[in-house]
């Protein structure tokens, strides 16, 4: 979250980071969350360049829960193509 009028954390990397991640090795199921995750960051980049600062917080902190998701789901999908191929 941001204190005062700090400008929020960008979670748009991370975003894309996600989606790609998902694409890659859960098949689209982490990628939703994370073009989620990136609408979200986007909105909340825009909220706070146009003065909102409580509308940018909710934007990411929505956009924090989205992107930490996807990278969750693609991690474990990572992690079950690695038991796969080792198996």
């Amino acid at each position: 979250m941001m204190s005062g009028n700090n400008k929020p954390t960008n979670w748009m990397p991370w975003a894309i980071a996600g989606a790609l991640l998902g694409a890659a090795f859960t098949f689209m199921i982490g990628s939703v969350f994370g073009v989620v995750g990136f609408i979200f960051s986007r909105e909340a980049n825009n909220a706070y360049k146009s003065g909102n600062i409580i509308d940018a917080e909710t934007k990411n902190y929505s956009a924090k829960k989205m992107t930490l998701l996807s990278l969750a789901i693609s991690a474990l999908g990572i992690i079950s193509f690695i038991l796969y191929t080792l198996i």
